[in-house]
């Protein structure tokens, strides 16, 4: 994990921002062009990194960050975006598929968008992210 950190954060140089003011931090050809993006999106490119150098991480989330890493029966390595490997798990950590990185990166999206201004492109996100089979939660009420 350290090695990719490096590969990363040194090698290759990418940084992590805040998605809320700048919606191009949740397209990947921005991020790849630019060298920074949303957590998330320094995720989705980790995982990549990682797959084709043969490793098996996942990208795994929790309320304070976005993580590349590995799960073994319950104890996690991971490499924190933007920041150095978590030797602990943080709270509520969870693994997530590609569909629910997708839903995670267009919420976003859909919300720098409307931050910005561009409620069209916004709304078009917000269709696209209906079409991901991942499970919804009813509000309670």
């Amino acid at each position: 994990m350290q090695r990719l950190g490096a590969v990363l954060e040194v090698e290759a140089a990418f940084h992590p921002v805040d998605g809320r003011a700048d919606p191009r931090a949740f397209l990947l050809d921005h991020v790849l062009a630019r060298r920074h993006g949303h957590p998330a999106l320094l995720a989705v490119v980790a995982h990549e990194l990682a797959r084709r150098a043969g490793l098996g991480v996942d990208v795994f989330s929790s309320p304070t960050g976005w993580y590349v890493g590995c799960d073994d029966r319950g104890r996690f390595a991971l490499l924190a975006l933007g920041g150095a490997t978590v030797d602990i798990t943080p709270p509520g950590v969870r693994r997530h598929c590609a569909h629910e990185v997708a839903f995670a990166v267009l919420s976003g999206l859909q919300y720098s968008l409307c931050a910005s201004g561009e409620h069209d492109a916004a709304a078009h996100m917000a269709a696209l992210r209906e079409h991901l089979p991942v499970a919804r939660f009813a509000a309670p009420g």
